[in-house]
């Protein structure tokens, strides 16, 4: 059975931003469990950032040069999977540093390359209806928005 592209794209944005939304809240805690004290949690964070300010648009750029990018989505989300699976057994700072950097840069170029994918088959009509960008967009974001609140509910400030 083959999924049509606009619930493939509302199902490839849920799943990404759903990701980020649940794991996000809870780095420092995790880096904070693993041992490691404020300064190396925010050089750690910090340098994360800076990673994914500049593998974003890098990676993007070799995706498109090669016309890739369902292969360089592909290989960023399996790496950024595996990245998460090496968090558990780093036990070091270097280790730590080193595997969320990796994430970083894997994790940073994903959602440019999905906006991609969705905007090139965008087409005016798709079984009659028109694929609009915007529409499933919303959807998988709409997946934090959900996350957010059921983590208020249970969690109230």
């Amino acid at each position: 059975m083959r999924i049509n592209a606009p619930a493939a794209y509302v199902i490839l944005y849920a799943l990404m931003y759903a990701a980020f939304g649940v794991a996000s809240p809870f780095w420092p805690e995790y880096f904070r469990a693993k041992a490691l004290n404020s300064q190396e949690i925010g050089l750690l964070l910090g340098a994360a950032m800076v990673v994914r300010l500049v593998a974003g648009p890098l990676v993007g750029r070799l995706a498109d040069i090669a016309q890739a990018l369902r292969s360089v989505l592909a290989v960023c989300a399996a790496l950024a999977a595996a990245m998460a699976a090496a968090l558990l057994r780093a036990d070091s700072f270097v280790m730590l540093l080193c595997v969320a950097l990796a994430q970083a840069a894997a994790l940073a170029p994903m959602t440019s390359i999905a906006d991609a994918l969705s905007v090139s088959a965008a087409r005016p009509q798709i079984a009659g209806k028109p694929f609009e960008y915007g529409w499933i967009r919303r959807r998988g974001v709409g997946c934090i928005r959900i996350r957010h609140h059921h983590h208020r509910s249970v969690h109230p400030a």
